[in-house]
Parts: C-alpha cells; sequence; structure tokens
C-alpha cells in the first residue's frame, strides 16, 4: 500500500473547511425586530429603546449613584439603530439635543424623565460586521 500525497489529504480538508465557514456565514441571525431583554442592571435606559436580540455586553458599569456606563456589541445596522432609536426617544417625550452634524449618523445626545443626560454612541466593533454601541449617562437622583 502506497502512502497517500500530501495533496490528496489536505484538499478535501480545506473543501469540507470551506464548506464549514460557508454555512455558518449565511446561518440565519436573529432578526432586527427581536429586542434583548434588559439587563436588570440597566433599568435606566428608556423603554422606548429596543436593545438588539444579539447584544453581546462589553462594559456594565454604576459609577456612584448617577452615572452610567453599557455597551455591547451586534449585529445590527448601527446607523439604523440610531435612526430608530432617535425617533423613538422622541416620541416618548425625551429632548433630543440637535447633533453636530458630523456626528449625527454615529451618536444620540438625550435628556428626560430620570436621565440629566445622556449619549448613545456608535463605532465599528472589534470584528468584522459588528457594532460597538455605547450608553454613558448622569442621571437624576
Amino acid at each position: 500500500m502506497t502512502e497517500p500525497k500530501m495533496r490528496d489529504v489536505v484538499i478535501p480538508a480545506v473543501a469540507g473547511l470551506s464548506f464549514l465557514v460557508a454555512a455558518v456565514a449565511i446561518s440565519p441571525r436573529p432578526a432586527a425586530a427581536e429586542s434583548a431583554p434588559r439587563p436588570e442592571t440597566q433599568d435606566w435606559i428608556p423603554a422606548a429603546v429596543d436593545l438588539p436580540a444579539d447584544m453581546m455586553v462589553k462594559v456594565d458599569r454604576a459609577i456612584g449613584s448617577s452615572t452610567r456606563i453599557f455597551s455591547f456589541e451586534t449585529r445590527a445596522d448601527g446607523a439604523a439603530l440610531i435612526v430608530d432609536w432617535a425617533a423613538a426617544l422622541d416620541a416618548a417625550g425625551y429632548q433630543i439635543k440637535d447633533p453636530n452634524p458630523e456626528l449625527a449618523a454615529r451618536q444620540i445626545d438625550f435628556s428626560g424623565p430620570g436621565i440629566g443626560n445622556a449619549k448613545i454612541s456608535i463605532q465599528p466593533g472589534a470584528v468584522h460586521g459588528t457594532t460597538t454601541v455605547q450608553f454613558d449617562a448622569s442621571l437624576d437622583n
């Protein structure tokens, strides 16, 4: 019996790996309309803000009694989240500050019931195809 050539072993292995990668890449993801349960520590986030179902929390901090920082990554379109959240916050009676035109697609500054001021900002995530969303807020005591 002859030893298999390296090529005879490597080509099927690479083909199998390529199939697996393709299957994962096209697997269904949660619809953008789904929302995640709100973390108990973030009960200050307005109910009008629907958090993406696929969010992976990166930072969840309370500093003192009034400062909050919350950040997560998602595969949801960050710009679409900003548009949807700004409209939802406005409809819920929150005051939206006029944004700097250069930043309008990447952040929302707002205030309202229980919130002295807050900012939601987006930036590309650490993993290709993800968005990092960060909430910074000063709560009214």
